[in-house]
């Protein structure tokens, strides 16, 4: 290869990563910012953390901006630890996509995705029409850098050196080593893995030996999130650390099961025969699939879990004890210092947040809960909203609406954590009023019976 080949790999690297920068800039405009917020209201159903991390990270193109993402959550305190655990999976699976998206050959169409595509960007003056035209420029810059990148190798099966050099990656652990390190220094997974392909697809790489590469790269796709962790606080560092230590059991479990189980290798070799591109592409993902289910069976994570479940239960109880509050304190909730005919007791709101109808604390019975799996109420003389409360078994629509305003839904809102007697909890109880004529905020919880 000559200057000139060299020149035209690193402009073909450039131009598919600059191709995948604007794709998912041009998509996360598309969703009006909407990302970010999807991630913070991370929900605790493990199944659908793990979605919404794949699903993110195929939107935006980056597994490491998603884990960087959510780095930055945890270190703000926005997400906990346990709660991260999930979209880093998820994140995993979603990078992957690009390989898939590689595996087509659909270079002959790239000039015209490009001309479509600058023509809606320079010249439309609506802004999501603009935006989708970012998204097929760049989805043409990508392959007609994957195209560069192709034409620039070929000559590369003619030189005796590089070919001596890729026969060295026949021994596993240097293919590892070489992905680790070549994904590292590209700062991206999605790039390395493309580059794999191409040097496949033109005869310079075995598949065995690219699927080294491949487990390698997933471990190196780490270094954007270790550098990221270098400011943050100590949970912060842990997400990032989460992240290494997912990446590297997941290519000691991968490793193990092609070693034990060949047939594996040869049955995904099976789904494109012919078609090492598409062989690599799916490889890829299903590697990213089987680590994570592997991931989900063992006892440790199904903890983090729990306590990810938990931690969700509590930053509802605080959601709605600032909602209660900030409502008092703008004037649109009126509490009396004493309840109206109970003189001799304090007065507030509260709202009781169950698991279910049938698990409620002693004071209180599943009528009150308006077939929902909270109970929103308020002490006789109490103003929510210009209405007045008579009775405090009465539900409180007034209260609701101010959960509402606070952007929870009060139809699908319950206890998420297992019932656990020693760290759980059958439902939890937000208070804000006043006792013995002292204004009160408090979160307090409890099991079936309790009082």
């Amino acid at each position: 290869m000559d200057i000139f080949g060299v020149l035209s790999l690193i402009g073909g690297l450039a131009l598919f990563l600059y191709g995948m920068h604007v794709m998912g800039a041009g998509l996360e405009k598309m969703s009006g910012g909407r990302l970010e917020r999807i991630l913070e209201n991370l929900t605790s159903n493990p199944l659908k953390a793990v979605l919404l991390g794949a699903g993110v990270t195929a939107v935006i193109q980056s597994s490491s901006a998603t884990t960087v993402m959510v780095v930055g959550f945890v270190n703000s305190g926005i997400m906990k630890l346990s709660q991260a655990i999930g979209i880093i999976m998820g994140a995993n699976i979603g990078t992957t996509i690009t390989a898939q998206i590689t595996a087509f050959n659909i270079s002959t169409f790239t000039p015209l995705l490009l001309f479509a595509g600058a023509i809606m960007y320079l010249f439309m003056k609506n802004n999501f029409v603009k935006h989708v035209g970012s998204v097929i420029m760049g989805f043409g810059m990508l392959f007609q850098g994957i195209t560069m990148m192709k034409v620039a190798i070929q000559p590369l099966s003619q030189s005796e050196g590089f070919v001596s050099f890729l026969s060295t990656l026949n021994n596993p652990a240097l293919a590892i080593l070489f992905g680790i390190a070549f994904t590292a220094l590209l700062q991206s997974s999605s790039s390395s893995t493309v580059i794999f392909q191409a040097f496949a697809i033109q005869g310079l790489l075995s598949y065995n030996v690219a699927v080294y590469l491949v487990i390698g790269a997933a471990i190196g796709s780490v270094t954007p999130n270790l550098l990221a962790s270098l400011t943050a606080n100590r949970n912060g560092k842990r997400a990032a650390i989460l992240n290494l230590l997912f990446n590297v059991f997941r290519a000691g479990i991968l490793i193990a099961l092609i070693n034990i189980f060949p047939i594996i290798l040869t049955g995904i070799q099976s789904l494109s025969p012919n078609d090492i591109g598409r062989q690599l592409a799916n490889t890829h993902t299903i590697f990213a699939i089987i680590a994570v289910l592997v991931a989900v069976s063992i006892p440790i994570f199904n903890g983090q879990l729990e306590k990810a479940r938990r931690a969700v239960d509590m930053q509802n109880a605080r959601i709605i004890k600032s909602a209660l509050t900030n409502a008092y304190n703008e004037g649109r909730m009126d509490i009396p210092k004493k309840a109206v005919g109970q003189e001799n007791s304090g007065c507030g709101v509260w709202v009781v947040i169950c698991r279910s109808t049938s698990e409620l604390p002693d004071a209180y019975t599943s009528d009150m809960l308006n077939e929902k799996s909270i109970y929103c109420g308020a002490n006789s003389g109490v103003t929510v909203n210009g209405v007045k409360s008579n009775n405090w078994k009465s539900y409180n629509t007034g209260v609701e609406a101010v959960l509402k305003e606070a952007g929870l839904n009060c139809d699908t809102l319950k206890i998420k954590s297992r019932n656990d007697k020693e760290k759980g909890w059958d439902w939890i109880v937000i208070e804000v009023g006043f006792a013995k004529e002292q204004f009160y905020s408090r979160i307090y919880s409890g099991f079936k019976g309790d009082k």
